[in-house]
Parts: C-alpha cells; structure tokens; sequence
C-alpha cells in the first residue's frame, strides 16, 4: 500500500531476508496453533440445521481471519521494532496485520472450512455451471416439505432408495452414440 504511505518494510537486503522467514513461519505455526486450540468441535448429530452449522463455522471463519491479522501484525510489530523506528514498526505491523487476514485468513476460510467450501461451490461454481439452482437452500426445503428429502440433524438425505438411485446413477448412453 505505497499510496497510503505504508509498506510491508521489507526492501531487501540481509535484514529483510532473515526477518521475513521469520515473520511468515513464525505467524502461520502461531495461527494454527491458536486456531486449533480454540476450535471446538462441532457434533453433526446435535445440530439443528445445515444453515445453523454453516452460521456458526462463518464465526469461526471471521475469527480465524481477526488471529491471522493480531497475529501477523504483532510478530511484524516485534520483528521491525529492533530495526525501525516506533511508528515504521507499528506501520509494518499493520501491514502485515492486513496482508496475514486477507492472505492467510481469507485463503485458509475459504479452502479448509465448510463455510468457505459453501461459498466457493455451492453458492458459486456450481450454480454458475447449472449444476445447482441458485436458491439451494430452499430448494431443499421445499423438497422436504414435498417429501423427497428428509432432514437428519445437518445432513439432508432422501426418503426413497429408488430415487436416491436413479438420481446417482451415470447417465445412460445410447448405443448408437447420440447424445
């Protein structure tokens, strides 16, 4: 962010090369670590809905990102405040405070949580791919109130085996080729 006056302090040089290694692995062992100690689990058969599990795994989501932020900008604060002044170690620690919950925080909740899996797939590609209708969730809603879905905690599963079937089957194919 050089317009806004603010870079991540690392030019080059001997300095930058031994600090940032350790700015990054330190960071990222520190998230996960914290992240894994304040993650509890979530039992799937105790939950009321799949909305309310993904409710509650998007806080989740926005509290990784908030660690990866405190976390990055803390250890960048730190890391800068034995070569830079007060207030360039506080702009490096912003910086990275910014880049670790975009980069880390942002990267980790959309490819390892269920929240984020939702949104990239079942809110995105495959709707955009005409795989899904766009309005998935009450999709399922009203196939369970039509008595073709059930609801089993989170889980939506189908009431008859045969449709289940024939839904999951691959397509057949002609023998003649044509589509």
């Amino acid at each position: 962010m050089p317009w806004l006056g603010l870079d991540d302090g690392l030019g080059g040089g001997l300095v930058s090369a031994a600090q940032f290694p350790l700015i990054v692995g330190l960071g990222t062992g520190l998230v996960l670590g914290i992240t894994a100690w304040l993650e509890a689990t979530v039992d799937l058969d105790k939950s009321v809905s799949c909305v309310g599990l993904l409710r509650v795994n998007r806080r989740n989501v926005h509290a990784h990102i908030l660690v990866w932020a405190i976390v990055f900008g803390f250890i960048a604060w730190f890391a800068g405040s034995f070569t830079e002044t007060p207030l360039r170690s506080f702009q490096q620690g912003l910086v990275f405070g910014i880049e670790g919950a975009f980069a880390g925080g942002l990267g980790y909740g959309l490819c390892l949580t269920a929240w984020g899996q939702w949104i990239a797939l079942a809110r995105v590609w495959l709707p955009l791919t005409g795989r899904l209708p766009w309005r998935l969730v009450t999709f399922l809603e009203d196939a369970c109130d039509r008595r073709a879905l059930r609801r089993a905690g989170a889980v939506y599963q189908f009431r008859h085996g045969r449709l289940r079937e024939q839904l999951t089957a691959p397509p057949e194919v002609p023998s003649d080729g044509t589509p």
